[in-house]
């Protein structure tokens, strides 16, 4: 595929999800959680790419506003760790490798393969928040903020005393 067919089918099937996008960053507003999601290029290859997001829980942020672009342009984000979108598909074997070449994919080979990571990575947010974070997100698996916990623990969400 093209760069440019590639980028362009990757959008669609971002915003097909429920994501929109503004300036450069898809942003999905879930019920507890909004994620960004970002794309980069490797320094080192020209034409490769990876995929990686980061999270703002709703349950610590009570007081910042989802309202507008600006709102989402500036949202806490609570990981300390970025996740990408390797992480996302290694599960089902397809992928062994961070970065994604478009010319490595037809259009439909990579939304089908892309479609099964969106689903595989953001249901469970959206799903079964409270079990996924738990199991998948705890403090020492993604290097949480003593802030962050902290609020946590003290509203009684997610991780216990």
């Amino acid at each position: 595929m093209e760069k440019k067919d590639f980028l362009k089918l990757t959008e669609k099937l971002l915003l097909n999800y429920g994501f929109v996008k503004i300036g450069k960053t898809f942003f999905l507003d879930l019920d507890r959680a909004v994620i960004a999601l970002r794309k980069t290029s490797d320094p080192f290859h020209a034409g490769r790419y990876i995929y990686y997001y980061n999270i703002c829980f709703k349950d610590i942020h009570e007081d910042h506003p989802f309202n507008n672009k600006e709102d989402y342009k500036n949202m806490p984000e609570d990981l300390g760790v970025y996740k990408d979108v390797a992480c996302w598909v290694e599960w089902a074997g397809k992928f062994a490798k961070t970065y994604f070449t478009p010319e490595d994919y037809s259009e439909e080979e990579w939304t089908s393969l892309w479609c099964e990571a969106l689903h595989h990575a953001f249901d469970p947010l959206r799903d079964d928040f409270e079990n996924y974070v738990r199991e998948n997100l705890g403090p020492e698996k993604i290097g949480m903020g003593i802030a962050q916990k902290k609020a946590f623990m003290e509203r009684g969400l997610i991780f216990k005393k």
